[in-house]
């Protein structure tokens, strides 16, 4: 009997991350290699600061997205919170990130006080449009937003709300697809019916095309739709996440997109080993913070841990 041990999405998502994280940018590594190994969590290579077991920046944006929600917040003020809260984690406790956000995180920990009351009441203001790209930071954290019961029209407003402060044009897009698919499999939809259901709500046939992705770049639409082709393959969880591994690329965006989405899909078995909960870190910002910051939008939201 295989231990299942209880799953949410923002531990979903951290468990994703953390194990991508690893394997990032680095030589693919074949499914049935990966499948024996006793721990997916590993050491970077070129980040030797970062232990085995930690997440990134993914978890961390996710963490932002949840602590600005509630759930008569405006799009605006959503963007606004969440620009805020971005700038104070990072202060908190730094993670990696992309060139662009880094440049502009620093700003602020280096700007003199006159300066910053210049942005007390708009931390947006901090992410220049000059740095503003098409990356994957925009989509990474966007799942946790399909938890709430809301109309996917509002749905996709916060998920778009959230990329426009720090990203534009197909990133901001695929972020509000990753917030839908997640809505979707989070009510116990048809998953064989996924893409269908995804282009008939965009518009946009670009989601039916079933090309397979091998090393998706760190782009926004790459990131979503290589975890959309997991998410559909996939037989149970744990695959879902070996396959989101072994395509190489921006794995740890792949894996906590997917895992984020599919977290509580009822076609996919919980056959997480136990170790991806017992060796996730558990630091101040660790596993034990982000199951009491999931279990109060689960049960704001009248939903379960899943076991």
């Amino acid at each position: 009997m295989h231990y299942r041990f209880p799953l949410g999405p923002l531990t979903a998502m951290a468990i994703g991350d953390a194990a991508g994280a690893g394997f990032e940018f680095q030589p693919a590594e074949p499914y049935d290699v990966l499948k024996q190994r006793q721990s997916l969590y590993i050491q970077h290579k070129m980040y030797p600061f970062m232990p085995a077991g930690c997440y990134t920046d993914d978890t961390q944006r996710a963490i932002t997205l949840v602590q600005a929600y509630t759930p008569s917040i405006s799009p605006g003020q959503f963007g606004e919170d969440v620009a805020t809260r971005l700038v104070e984690a990072y202060q908190l406790d730094p993670r990696g990130y992309g060139k662009g956000m880094f440049t502009n995180l620093q700003r602020w920990t280096t700007m003199g006080k006159g300066e910053r009351l210049r942005y007390r009441n708009n931390f947006a203001g901090l992410f220049s449009e000059e740095t503003k790209r098409e990356s994957a930071g925009a989509v990474m954290a966007a799942s946790i937003l399909g938890v709430p019961h809301q109309r996917i029209d509002d749905i996709r407003r916060l998920a778009r709300a959230q990329a426009s402060i720090t990203h534009k044009g197909n990133a901001v897009l695929a972020a509000e697809v990753v917030a839908t698919l997640a809505n979707y499999l989070c009510k116990g939809m048809d998953r064989r019916d996924t893409r269908n259901y995804l282009a008939q709500e965009f518009g946009n046939e670009r989601l039916l095309d079933t090309t397979p992705i091998q090393a998706p770049k760190n782009l926004a639409w790459d990131c979503m739709m290589a975890a959309l082709q997991c998410i559909e393959d996939a037989t149970s969880l744990h695959d879902l996440l070996l396959r989101c591994i072994s395509l190489g690329g921006d794995t740890d965006t792949v894996a906590t997109i997917a895992m984020g989405c599919a977290w509580n899909c009822k076609s996919l078995e919980n056959d997480l080993p136990p170790c991806l909960w017992q060796e996730l870190e558990d630091g101040a910002y660790g596993r034990s913070f982000l199951r009491k910051l999931e279990l109060q939008l689960l049960n704001r939201e009248h939903l379960s841990l899943r076991i």
